[in-house]
């Protein structure tokens, strides 16, 4: 978000998300350390550093859907209470932009699917990462939920048992890895 000297407010869309679409009712923590004027506005000229915290950001809404409120899904949402600091990095010599790496470094297997009871989530890490997923229903709803477990390194399976609720339905299981990244796949129970 930015304002010029007439004071018409441009704001600007960011081509990434946060976490588990969090932002919602989140709170913007300035670093007061660093020069600013009395609404809390940084002095940025005056700043020399090429790399500095402005801040961080606290809280908010956590939900594993978009727009939950519009689709009446608040059961689906908690309260977060997870830290980021937010760092500004200048290259006030360079006239190309940073580009933001989306790529997602994680993988799943998931088998049978379709599947009746149980089902194996098959991934590797190259790095310990804590890990937790979801299952939702067609309505969003969540159905089953882990807790964040840390694994190591190396190959892991998942054996995950969903009692049978109805004859025949679509869910979608998404795993998250490290609170960041998102891997979700569509699931047919017969």
């Amino acid at each position: 978000m930015t304002r010029d000297s007439l004071g018409n407010l441009t704001e600007y869309q960011m081509p990434i998300e946060m976490p588990a679409l969090k932002g919602s009712s989140a709170e913007f923590i300035p670093n007061l350390n660093l020069p600013h004027y009395s609404n809390k506005v940084f002095k940025l000229n005056e700043i020399t550093l090429d790399s500095f915290r402005i801040g961080y950001i606290y809280g908010g809404i956590l939900s594993p859907s978009l727009n939950p409120f519009t689709y009446n899904q608040t059961n689906t949402t908690s309260a977060d209470n997870t830290i980021y600091e937010v760092w500004l990095t200048t290259n006030p010599v360079s006239i190309t932009e940073y580009e933001i790496d989306g790529n997602n470094p994680y993988q799943i297997e998931v088998f049978p699917n379709p599947f009746e009871n149980d089902l194996i989530v098959k991934f590797n890490i190259k790095r310990s990462a804590k890990i937790f997923y979801f299952i939702t229903n067609n309505l969003g709803q969540i159905i089953q939920k882990t807790d964040n477990k840390t694994y190591p390194d190396g190959n892991h399976e998942l054996k995950i048992n969903l009692y049978k609720r109805t004859s025949r339905e679509i869910l979608n299981l998404t795993v998250v890895f490290d609170n960041k990244y998102y891997v979700t796949k569509k699931l047919i129970r017969e």
